[in-house]
């Protein structure tokens, strides 16, 4: 299997993520998504209840998902 085909298939899922006590590490996951998306990879994986509510609000600080999550959504408009 390509790298390619295999890239499609591989999410970054923000159910666990390094924590500080207990708040997230913001800044050791934005490294790690920007890790990711250097990579070539798109695909990220969050819901309200990941990490106790708190994954949904770590996403958003991230620049690069935020203007990548804007565009997907323009394709629901």
């Amino acid at each position: 299997m390509s790298f390619e085909k295999i890239k499609g298939k591989l999410g970054f899922g923000f159910m666990r993520l390094p924590m500080s006590g207990a708040e997230v590490d913001t800044a050791l996951t934005c490294e790690m998504v920007d890790t990711f998306m250097k990579r070539g990879f798109n695909y990220f994986d969050t819901a309200h209840g990941y990490v106790g509510g708190k994954s949904e609000k770590v996403c958003p600080q991230h620049l690069p998902i935020r203007s990548l999550l804007k565009d997907v959504a323009k394709t629901f408009e």
